[in-house]
């Protein structure tokens, strides 16, 4: 229980007891199921109104129970006390009120106790014998009827610290089907009864008691407001339908806040990489994050940044729990986020315009745009100025914005030796036409071959038949990419659509040059002649020069990889993670 940050409990005074070691306590009372409910409903229409039913408005599905109700109505006669016990543990109550009980029935001769449960009949009762009547347990859907047979419910209860830690159950029970209770002025009993409104609350005295069940005898018009009264009360503020509410604003205020970020897929990529950093910066911050995917099954868990998290499988699976935030973060998961309809608050994080990676004419570039379209309902962030324009100027959406960041210790800075051979590293998908791998081997196609060696990093594409490749890497670990960076002088990035690139920013954390085109993506921090040498597309013989002046011109090195070093310091995560947090307020 002290690993706990709080107690769910049944009364006021197991509340007290625990309220000494936890500060957050709440009181959920014990209630009726609705099954309950309908049964006792049951018992008292069988009891008040069934019997009195004429023969020819009884439906024929209702005539058996229609006679039984009758003969017990006939059989039912004098005045009737109950006690419902329930285990032995009750014998200490009972005899506690055993000389009122006693003294009642030998004054009222037409006075009858019903006895159920563990109980051993005393011998002050021997001489009613015959106006006792006994039965052993039963199951829980007989009490309801068994209780519609008294007139008065009795409930003693000795105070003691154990009893005023007992719940109300038995006014409960007595109240679903109209039957007034006489109990004990003790614990949840007198927190939940209101004395002479819907039950009669006695001071544990023989007189107390006797006077009670007298005035109850006396007056048929007091038992039946009583019974009424506590029906009211019961059936509304003590059945399950009516107590939800309460215990799950306790729950919901104090529980953790939940996240849900919905990706396309998780195999490895600059976007789910972000995306997946959001997501462990989200949980060290104390949310709850779920990661949801299609192309995964139930029960999986994803690794990042030491921070192990679950994956939903969604393809084909019905999720109904309820999210606080929902984050997509391509354009094929809005719909998700959408229509989900259990979600507080919902985002979407917009890496890139997805319109670029169709080719004119597919469908799918309407899909992409209509994301981007009137989605009221959804707050858009972004990771580039550039991003952030053009969902402003094009789709009037007013994006909040953080960049992309960098893990110094995966891509760190390290010394490289300029007087051999100059390593040149291309870096990209051949496949993908905005990444636009070509121009940069067309660009290697004019480089020395006795000076410069070309290696090839990619996660998915192929060389092609005329790439000159020195060394081809494919689908290297995140956490390994570092070290190919340091291995290498010189990144030649061409990439013409990109929202945030990360190679340059990658190689130069590491201290190594960057010779790059310039596009949307890479304005945020890139700057020609300060951090890295830029060029426009089609201008190869630029680029070929930028490469040579590197390998040419210590100072020029020595500034660029200064302001490198600089820019990613300042595009570090830890920098970033306040406003990463920020996006999702």
């Amino acid at each position: 229980m002290m690993l706990c940050d709080g107690a769910i409990t049944t009364t006021e005074q197991l509340a007290t007891e625990l309220r000494r070691y936890l500060p957050n306590v709440f009181v959920n009372r014990n209630v009726a199921s609705e099954e309950m409910l309908a049964l006792s409903d049951r018992a008292a229409y069988e009891r008040d109104v069934l019997p009195g039913l004429p023969a020819d408005q009884v439906p024929a599905r209702d005539r058996t129970r229609w006679k039984r109700a009758r003969e017990r109505a006939v059989k039912r006669v004098g005045f009737s006390i109950g006690y419902f016990s329930g285990s032995i543990t009750h014998n200490d109550d009972f005899q506690m009120i055993l000389p009122a009980v006693a003294r009642f029935m030998r004054d009222y001769p037409d006075a009858h106790l019903h006895v159920v449960g563990e109980l051993d009949l005393p011998e002050e009762l021997a001489p009613f014998s015959e106006r006792v009547m006994r039965q052993s347990f039963s199951p829980w859907r007989r009490l309801p009827q068994m209780l519609s047979f008294v007139d008065v419910n009795l409930i003693p209860l000795e105070d003691t610290l154990f009893n005023r830690a007992k719940s109300e159950n038995k006014w409960v029970e007595a109240a679903l089907v109209k039957v007034p209770s006489v109990a004990s002025n003790v614990g949840a009993l007198a927190d939940s009864i209101t004395d002479g409104v819907d039950g009669v609350l006695c001071e544990n005295s023989a007189d107390a008691w006797y006077d009670a069940l007298a005035r109850l005898h006396d007056d048929a018009q007091l038992r039946v407001r009583l019974g009424r009264a506590a029906y009211d009360e019961c059936s509304l503020h003590h059945v399950t339908c009516g107590t939800g509410a309460p215990l799950a604003r306790f729950i919901r205020e104090r529980q953790t806040p939940n996240v849900a970020i919905v990706f396309p897929g998780l195999d490895i990529s600059g976007g789910v990489l972000v995306a997946l950093k959001h997501a462990a910066m989200l949980h060290a911050a104390g949310a709850d994050v779920t990661l949801v995917a299609p192309d995964v099954s139930l029960g999986r868990w994803n690794q990042t940044d030491g921070v192990r998290l679950p994956v939903i499988g969604c393809a084909g699976a019905v999720l109904r729990g309820r999210f606080d935030k929902m984050v997509a973060t391509m354009w094929t998961t809005l719909d998700t986020v959408r229509f989900y309809p259990n979600v507080g608050r919902r985002f979407y994080l917009v890496q890139g315009r997805e319109t670029g990676l169709y080719a004119s004419g597919d469908p799918q570039r309407a899909a992409v745009s209509r994301t981007y379209g009137h989605n009221p309902e959804v707050i858009y962030c972004t990771i580039s100025p550039w991003c952030r324009d053009w969902l402003r100027d094009d789709f009037g959406h007013e994006a909040r914005y953080v960049p992309n960041g960098i893990d110094p210790a995966l891509f760190s800075p390290c010394e490289r030796d300029w007087s051999g051979k100059i390593r040149v590293l291309i870096e990209g998908d051949s496949q993908s036409e905005y990444k636009n791998v070509d121009e940069s081997f067309a660009i290697a196609a004019w480089l020395d071959p006795r000076r410069y060696e070309v290696w090839y990093l990619s996660y998915r594409g192929e060389p092609k038949s005329w790439y000159r490749v020195d060394r081809f890497l494919q689908a290297v670990p995140h956490d390994e990419v570092g070290k190919i960076y340091q291995q290498c002088h010189i990144l030649l990035k061409t990439s013409v659509l990109e929202s945030f690139s990360y190679p340059p920013l990658e190689m130069m954390a590491t201290g190594g040059a960057a010779v790059v085109l310039r596009n949307g993506g890479n304005a945020a921090y890139l700057k020609d002649e300060k951090n890295a040498l830029l060029f426009d597309r089609g201008e190869d013989e630029l680029a070929v020069e930028h490469i040579e002046r590197l390998v040419a011109d210590a100072g020029l090195r020595e500034r660029l990889r200064e302001g490198g070093l600089a820019t990613a310091r300042a595009f570090s995560w830890d920098t970033l993670e306040k406003d990463v947090l920020a996006l999702y307020e």
